[in-house]
């Protein structure tokens, strides 16, 4: 059979009404023939019209048109579809593209699904009471939260292959109620059941539902699993009798186990996806020895892609939430478990103690719940923050102690540096003197080392010897004098030299500093020795020649005495005769 498409079959029909319009024939056979083209013509829709397809939604594509040979296509690759509904779960972002499909030959118009989103959408729709597989005729009971009020919100199913609606009454609707119930009963006929709610403007997430007949039934999670999260499957009993003997199984494959009547799957694959069921044996006595074994109906079990998740921590000051993907407009919700149901806070300060999630919601929407945290007593809390200061204490003392002994334990330096003392020179101020070449008569210029001993030096002097060239002498007081006068050290004479105050020094000598005999303190400069052998020849007179370039001492000015006034250094000019 040749297919042709639905545009084609539309525009024949077109043609055959128009012929029949100019030609005013009234056949029978024509009329039929523009019927039967017009119903050959095939549609594919979305039931739930959605203007967003979000990960984890469930969708029900229809491929409408007469015959029950069907086929359904993804970006023109056929799939193993035949059912004029396809249930089509969004697990992955690689489900974007053209869908179309062919009934009895004729295809369909592609329908281009262009965008997935990486988060829910905005309102919640959860189960609070029962499972997401239920016994045939049996209910659970749906919650629907939302940002804002609850008015032009309505909720929609499908069953049986057709839509439904839900309303609520109008003082739900109209008050400041952020959230309502209400019941799902499912049948095996219906099944699967999908729910979801909306407004004008965004939706909750879609909850897919199942009937069994059987006793026993195997029930996964109700949301799809994750990938890369923890999945348990439980196998349950009707009337929860004593269950022995638990089996999963995987497709046509075995799972070795303990025989519990929980399986769980640690970190979710792609190689855990499949169609699960469990056997089992019970006994409504445990003092029974009489068990009856059964199976259940398979469940399909698929991972999706990891959606954005917010993370809840606690810290001194309450409990923060976190979202590393989201928008940075997110505005935040905390939620407290109590009574199997979820309450909404907006924030997170100051919790009372309990269970809590959070997530991020936008307006277009949100992110999964995060983990769960339970916060104490704030009486532990406070326990808790008072020892960890006294931990970051213990840890600064032990710190500062450190640091101090290590301080302590440095040698201090045998040498301190000093700041150079400036003084006055005839070069200018702020100057320093020049280092002197001594005036010992050797010519050669050098500077003098200090040679020998204290103790030879002295033996030798008391011996009648002279001393060494280059000797110094102790300062030693004045005998003439009652006072501590001290001599400056310098090389003495030789042995005839001439004793006694008025001799004559010889040159090269340096003369004590002393006290004057007018009771001023007068202090002489030190001299320069000339040599040794030079006659002097006013012994005499008022006193010895001051040699050439000699200094005047310091002497405080006439009247002056009291305000510790001194004169300057100035050279003195030898004495004319």
């Amino acid at each position: 059979m040749v297919t042709q498409s639905c545009e084609s079959h539309r525009s024949l029909a077109a043609r055959s009404s128009a012929s029949e319009s100019l030609m005013k024939m009234n056949s029978v056979s024509l009329l039929l023939s523009v019927f039967f083209t017009v119903a050959l013509c095939q549609n594919l829709t979305v039931l739930q019209h959605f203007s967003r397809v979000y990960l984890g939604d469930t969708l029900v594509l229809r491929c409408s048109g007469s015959g029950n040979s069907i086929k359904w296509y993804f970006n023109n690759v056929l799939q193993d579809q035949n059912a004029m509904d396809w249930i089509l779960p969004i697990v992955s972002k690689t489900q974007e593209g053209k869908y179309s499909c062919e009934r009895n030959g004729v295809k369909s118009e592609d329908f281009e699904m262009r965008q997935i989103l990486d988060c829910i959408p905005p309102s919640y729709l959860s189960i609070m009471t029962g499972s997401s597989v239920v016994y045939s005729g049996d209910s659970v009971l749906l919650n629907l939260e939302v940002d804002k009020e609850l008015e032009k919100w309505r909720c929609s199913a499908y069953k049986k292959g057709k839509l439904f609606k839900i309303g609520f009454q109008k003082d739900l609707t109209q008050s400041t109620n952020t959230n309502v119930s209400f019941m799902a009963q499912v049948d095996v006929e219906s099944s699967p059941a999908i729910y979801w709610c909306s407004n004008t403007a965004t939706r909750s997430n879609t909850i897919s539902l199942r009937a069994t007949d059987k006793r026993i039934k195997l029930v996964p999670q109700p949301d799809l699993p994750m990938l890369g999260r923890e999945v348990q499957l439980r196998c349950m009993i009707h009337g929860s009798p004593s269950i022995r003997n638990v089996i999963f199984n995987q497709d046509t494959k075995t799972i070795p186990g303990d025989s519990q009547a929980t399986y769980k799957i640690t970190k979710m694959t792609k190689d855990n996806e499949g169609k699960y069921n469990c056997t089992a044996s019970f006994s409504f006595s445990q003092a029974s020895s009489q068990y009856t074994f059964i199976t259940s109906e398979f469940q399909e079990v698929k991972a999706r892609e990891p959606s954005m998740e917010a993370t809840l921590s606690e810290d001194p000051f309450g409990l923060s939430c976190k979202c590393s993907r989201c928008p940075k407009q997110s505005n935040f919700y905390f939620y407290k478990h109590a009574g199997g149901q979820k309450y909404k806070q907006d924030t997170g300060a100051n919790p009372d103690p309990g269970e809590y999630n959070c997530r991020a919601v936008w307006q277009d929407g949100a992110s999964l719940l995060s983990n769960s945290v339970t916060v104490q007593e704030k009486k532990n809390m406070l326990l808790k923050v008072f020892a960890i200061l006294l931990v970051l204490l213990a840890i600064a003392i032990l710190v500062a102690v450190f640091i101090w002994r290590r301080k302590s334990r440095r040698p201090e330096p045998l040498y301190q540096e000093m700041p150079l003392g400036a003084v006055k020179s005839d070069k200018g101020d702020e100057g320093y003197e020049d280092l002197q070449k001594a005036r010992t008569g050797t010519g050669d210029g050098g500077y003098e080392t200090i040679k020998g001993e204290r103790a030879k030096q002295e033996e030798k002097v008391q011996a009648g010897g002279s001393k060494p060239e280059g000797g110094y002498e102790a300062l030693q007081a004045d005998k003439r004098d009652k006072e501590a006068v001290y001599h400056t050290v310098g090389p003495e004479a030789g042995q005839g030299a001439p004793q006694g105050e008025g001799a004559k020094r010889a040159e090269g000598g340096y003369e004590a500093l002393k006290t004057g005999e007018s009771g001023g303190a007068v202090y002489h400069t030190l001299q320069s020795q000339g040599p040794q052998d030079e006659p002097n020849d006013d012994a005499k007179g008022e006193g010895p020649k001051r040699a050439e370039g000699g200094y005047e001492a310091l002497k405080i000015a006439k009247g002056e005495e009291n305000k510790g006034l001194y004169q300057t250094l100035a050279s003195v000019e030898p004495k004319q005769e």
